[in-house]
């Protein structure tokens, strides 16, 4: 469509990562990276299922190893129900000051709210962090060469390294050992 359109604009892609650490089907956040950062794809993020807190290791994970902007927009902490209702227990404050720490020690570039946030908690949120500059990320603008090389299934990401080593073999019919050298 951009193309036919003449015009670029930017692709931000966000995905779901479940309570258990994965996204619905067993896709490890690595995989996640490793299969978007092959395509035109500007922003790469989290968002929904849980909370801040839970959201934690997945930004960490993004932090050490995504080359594009990162986004991050949690829930209101995780669904309660109360007397029949969904209640999200997080307020405004507390999202706020997480994503504060999100900016500053994460280098996170884009932050909201999904499920259970409220006027209130984007309000908090953007004031919070309007003065904000990201920390750097080693990462960030890095371009994929041989020595970061990953590829990925539909579950996780593998590094593309090759062995370089020498096996040297040695031994008569009977006594045979083996010597791996780096």
């Amino acid at each position: 469509a951009m193309k036919e359109m003449g015009l670029r604009v930017p692709i931000m892609v966000q995905v779901t990562m479940e309570t258990v650490g994965t996204m619905l089907l067993g896709t490890e956040m690595n995989a996640v990276i490793t299969t978007l950062e092959a395509l035109p794809v500007d922003v790469i993020g989290l968002n929904c299922a849980t909370g801040p807190e839970l959201m934690r290791p997945h930004i960490e994970t993004l932090r050490e190893n995504c080359t594009r902007y990162i986004s991050v927009q949690p829930n209101a902490g995780l669904p309660v129900l109360h007397e029949g209702r969904t209640h999200f227990p997080l307020g405004a404050a507390e999202l706020a000051k997480a994503h504060v720490e999100f900016v500053l020690q994460f280098g996170v570039n884009i932050v909201g709210g999904c499920c259970g946030t409220t006027p209130e908690h984007i309000r908090a949120v953007a004031t919070a962090v309007a003065n904000l500059q990201p920390a750097v990320r080693g990462a960030f603008g890095r371009k994929m060469d041989a020595a970061h090389a990953t590829v990925s299934s539909l579950y996780n990401a593998v590094d593309a390294r090759q062995d370089h080593s020498i096996l040297i073999s040695r031994g008569t019919h009977e006594h045979q050992w083996f010597q791996e050298i780096p």
